[in-house]
């Protein structure tokens, strides 16, 4: 099967915008050391799941190649890699292991507690939903019972926070398993899961066969649409800018219908200081309703700034003009010993006090939780550690209405009866 051009990965945006497919059609595909190494994770998740010989714990120390094509493999298994061909190098901490190793679990716990039959890693068609011949799209683990397909995904990351309801991509893969599997089961349901480990966070979500058939339509009918778009297309409707939809997209940087989107949420809820004179104290200023407004809309600008700077650097990095902007030399790093062994020694020579040569510090709670899980300190050691350990509160952060956190009672007083002489 070939890569898909609308993956389950990026169908979040697709679905949203439309125009977004044409739009990044024919720029390369790029990566970041942080998506390399979530596929480090799931290379090793793969190899314990589907050959169970060794844990990750069994692998701590050894390194995981990542090449410039997204393909894995232990360094040691791999002779004649090229320098030239590996993207990034990860060695497998006790971290790593630890955080695949509860994806892991939960796997394995689906497994026993369904009795169902586990596919690692399954390949599925996607071509009944979009029409594009011989794509195809990964699911990380497949597990199915009698009655029920679970497709559970390891989300290796720690910037956002994914949930299983109504996500996008989870949806297709359930809709291609029952594609795949319709003719060894009478499946009732679709369970979606991600793992989100080092968020600590896992969520669920089930749909039923009516919901993931509607879906189902909406998905064919919008990949109808792309497929029919050509660069001659009116695009006009087609753009929906969002969040969601424009983060990843290659074409952020360039793209009219963001900018304008951007431009006209800052100039439509902010007056024209054209007519500032004409204005009170008061009529200058906007209330709160309007505060808030602009505040719903700040991830979005943020990401489009960064993107417009990621843009205009990569053109100047390439030689390429970009108005009268330049680059120039930017601050220097924090100084360090180009040898510290050399520095050390002559330090040494300098007849030097240990204490002034060396920078001497207790280590945190978190090393300390380290090494109780190393089993360097004992289970009952630990406890008495924790009993030394305090946590200052968090700063209190903005939060829509819909959080499910409680607001912070900044009136505490309003809480207790009016007090009076008795």
């Amino acid at each position: 099967m070939a890569h898909a051009k609308l993956s389950p990965s990026s169908s979040g945006r697709w679905l949203t915008c439309p125009a977004s497919s044409l739009m990044e059609d024919g720029k390369p595909d790029s990566t970041s050391i942080y998506a390399a190494e979530g596929t480090a994770a799931h290379y090793l998740a793969e190899q314990s799941l589907s050959f169970g010989h060794t844990t990750p714990a069994e692998r701590v120390g050894e390194t995981i190649l990542v090449f410039d094509n997204g393909d894995c493999c232990f360094e040691q298994d791999r002779k004649d890699w090229m320098p030239k061909d590996v993207f990034a190098k990860f060695e497998i901490t006790q971290d790593m292991a630890a955080y695949v190793q509860v994806y892991i679990d939960l796997v394995d716990d689906l497994v026993s507690s369904t009795q169902g039959d586990l596919f690692v890693e399954e390949r599925l068609s996607l071509t009944p939903l979009t029409g594009e011949e011989g794509a195809g799209g990964t699911a990380d683990a497949v597990v199915l019972t009698s009655d029920e397909i679970i497709i559970a995904d390891l989300k290796y990351g720690q910037g956002l926070k994914v949930d299983a309801e109504e996500n996008t991509q989870l949806m297709i893969y359930g809709l291609a398993a029952l594609e795949e599997y319709s003719l060894i089961g009478d499946f009732k349901r679709v369970r979606l899961i991600i793992s989100q480990p080092r968020l600590h966070h896992v969520s669920e979500w089930t749909a039923d066969i009516d919901t993931l058939n509607a879906f189902a339509k909406r998905v064919t009918n919008t990949a109808k649409l792309i497929n029919s778009l050509d660069v001659t297309s009116d695009l006009t409707e087609l753009f929906a800018p969002s969040v969601d939809a424009c983060r990843y997209c290659k074409a952020n940087t360039e793209c009219k219908a963001l900018a304008e989107h951007n431009i006209k949420l800052v100039s439509d809820d902010f007056s024209s200081l054209d007519d500032a004179c004409a204005y009170t104290v008061s009529d200058a200023k906007y209330d709160s309703d309007t505060l808030a407004k602009i505040y719903g809309h700040i991830d979005l600008l943020k990401d489009w700034i960064k993107a417009v700077e990621t843009g205009v650097y990569a053109k100047l990095i390439n030689g390429e003009s970009v108005g009268d902007l330049k680059l120039v030399e930017g601050r220097g790093g924090a100084r360090k010993w180009a040898n510290t062994i050399e520095a050390e020694t002559m330090l040494k020579s300098m007849r030097l006090k240990v204490d002034e040569m060396y920078d001497k510090k207790i280590i945190s709670p978190t090393a300390a939780e380290k090494l109780a899980k190393a089993g360097t300190l004992g289970d009952m050691q630990w406890e008495k550690l924790q009993a030394l350990i305090v946590r200052p509160e968090g700063k209190p952060s903005i939060a829509p209405g819909s959080s499910p956190k409680p607001a912070i009672n900044l009136n505490p007083v309003e809480d207790f009866d009016d007090i009076t002489n008795v």
